[in-house]
């Protein structure tokens, strides 16, 4: 009996042995599996990183663009506010000076030249006829003679 307990001691020690091979074998790959699992969410998190990163540097980029553009409108319209003032001042300017100088030259503006006669007389159609010379002013107070003539 002794050898049968001895084998079957041996019997349980190899079993034993080869349970504890099996234990260890299935440990190993459950660690081969935790670390891939972590690998890979290791990777998603980088990835996930990445993209945030670029999507905020694109923001950044976006309003930095945008703030530009404000700017720049902002200044062009205070350029376009200021050259209008200046326009405006210099036509002020201009006016003034050229009323000033209507006032100063009224005399002379009324004053253009001496007419001798702004009436003439023609011959049409071997009839006398008067006329007046439109190159110097208006007649003053026409007055139609034949009514029904228009």
């Amino acid at each position: 009996m002794a050898s049968n307990s001895k084998l079957s001691e041996e019997e349980k020690a190899k079993k034993i042995i080869e349970w504890i091979e099996k234990k260890k074998k299935q440990k190993k790959l459950l660690e081969q599996e935790l670390k891939q699992v972590q690998d890979k969410n290791q990777k998603e998190k980088e990835k996930k990183e990445q993209v945030k990163q670029k999507s905020e540097e694109k923001y950044q980029k976006w309003l930095a663009e945008v703030k530009r553009k404000e700017l720049a409108e902002k200044a062009k319209r205070l350029e376009d506010e200021q050259n209008q003032k200046r326009l405006e001042e210099s036509e002020k300017i201009k006016k003034q000076e050229t009323e000033k100088r209507l006032k100063e030259n009224k005399k002379e503006l009324v004053k253009v030249r001496p007419l001798t006669s702004r009436k003439g007389v023609a011959i049409v159609n071997g009839k006398l006829r008067n006329f007046f010379d439109w190159s110097t002013s208006p007649e003053p107070g026409f007055f139609n003679k034949v009514e029904w003539k228009s």
